[in-house]
């Protein structure tokens, strides 16, 4: 049973009431196989980067125990396991630039860093930008 991870909202709301241990079992191994993915990409960039000591430079910090970082921490990052997930957060990230204190655009597609254009009228302005609809 200790292999076994849930990652529906029912388990992960009531975690701690059906087996605390496997509750920290579950979310010990989430944040591991993040940080080892982040870990293993930063270095393979790093590796990419070396001979071009101005790109690599734009990735220095002043740190004791590292000297770049290539991704920026985000304690805020929600794993998309699902295509619900995936959708709200898309719904969400479109519509931003609409909320009432931003008041950017009148519509997704209008706002140029978003991939609404995309989505909506088949607009690609971004070589790094992915159908999300193939990966889900």
């Amino acid at each position: 049973m200790s292999n076994l991870c849930f990652t529906d909202d029912l388990f992960k709301n009531n975690a701690q009431s059906y087996s605390p241990q496997l509750a920290d079992q579950c979310f010990e191994r989430q944040r591991n196989s993040t940080g080892s993915f982040l870990k293993f990409t930063a270095h393979e960039f790093k590796k990419m980067l070396t001979g071009n000591n101005i790109e690599l430079s734009k990735y220095a910090v002043d740190a004791h125990n590292k000297k770049y970082e290539v991704w920026q921490r985000d304690s805020l990052a929600v794993h998309l396991y699902s295509r619900q997930v995936m959708l709200q957060k898309l719904n969400y990230i479109h519509l931003n630039p609409l909320a009432v204190h931003w008041n950017l655009v009148n519509n997704p597609w209008d706002y140029y860093y978003s991939s609404a254009r995309y989505y909506e009228m088949n607009e690609n302005n971004f070589d790094f930008l992915k159908d999300i609809w193939e990966e889900f």
